[in-house]
């Protein structure tokens, strides 16, 4: 397996490093006007909360981009990903559109002879989390997200409402597969849908931004990042390369 790498420390010198445990310290600084009526922190506050720790962990997922694209300058190459883990489903919206850059707006269109509003995407939204390798665009897809609204919610031209879902699907379930839909994504956002039984080994990064409750769930999340990428023995030391997982906000 990969090893996993968590944060030790921090500038502050607290016990407990910020990065460590992030969704609690972000949950614990909340004042009035920051949470919602179940006592929950609004999906706002804990972007603005959070970026410090998403852009230090999305500098190191670029560095390991760019070194597998070095690598395999001669050829296409399937990217390295990394996963947000949302606690809910309006904070995982906020951090797709963030991330990916990509929205959707309402639009009229008459559909079988009767007007009909649908969700039409929409491409190039504000974002500084390396739109370059990150961003959406109409032609290209690096960023997805994965839970019951965007299942719900899934449209596109053309197709049905279940064959939407189904191509939603079928791009989670081959992430990281060679000439498979999700080849080339790059990022995913997502709620308690990436379960034991998902493997995709190009993980290598995570970004825990929900309540972990107990070490068996802190275990299952970074499982999702810990299927090695390469079997090859080196000939010198007989053994495994080491392979590393770096993982924020799994609280083990």
């Amino acid at each position: 397996v990969k090893i996993p790498r968590i944060p030790v420390s921090d500038t502050t010198g607290r016990p407990e490093p910020a990065y460590f445990n992030l969704y609690k310290n972000i949950t614990k600084k909340l004042v009035a006007g920051e949470k919602l009526s179940g006592g929950n922190p609004k999906p706002g506050v804990v972007w603005r909360e959070a970026v410090p720790a998403l852009k230090q962990l999305a500098g190191q997922y670029k560095q390991k981009f760019d070194s597998y694209a070095e690598r395999n300058q001669d050829e296409s190459f399937i990217p390295p990903v990394m996963i947000v883990v949302c606690d809910n489903t309006d904070i995982a919206q906020i951090f797709y559109e963030k991330i990916s850059g990509q929205t959707t707006a309402d639009e009229t269109r008459i559909i079988n002879g009767k007007p009909k509003v649908v969700k039409v995407p929409q491409y190039g939204g504000n974002t500084d989390i390396f739109p370059d390798i990150f961003a959406n665009t109409s032609a290209i897809l690096r960023t997805v997200r994965i839970d019951t609204k965007a299942l719900e919610d899934t449209d596109d031209e053309g197709l049905t409402k279940d064959e939407a879902m189904k191509k939603l699907r079928e791009i989670i379930d081959t992430v990281g597969k060679k000439g498979e839909a999700g080849e080339q994504i790059r990022c995913v956002v997502s709620v308690q849908m990436l379960s034991e039984g998902w493997d995709a080994n190009n993980v290598t990064h995570i970004l825990g931004l929900r309540a972990f409750g107990s070490q068996l769930l802190c275990e299952q999340v970074a499982g999702r990042a810990l299927r090695r990428i390469s079997y090859e023995i080196d000939p010198e030391t007989e053994r495994f390369a080491e392979e590393y997982a770096d993982l924020y906000g799994v609280p083990f």
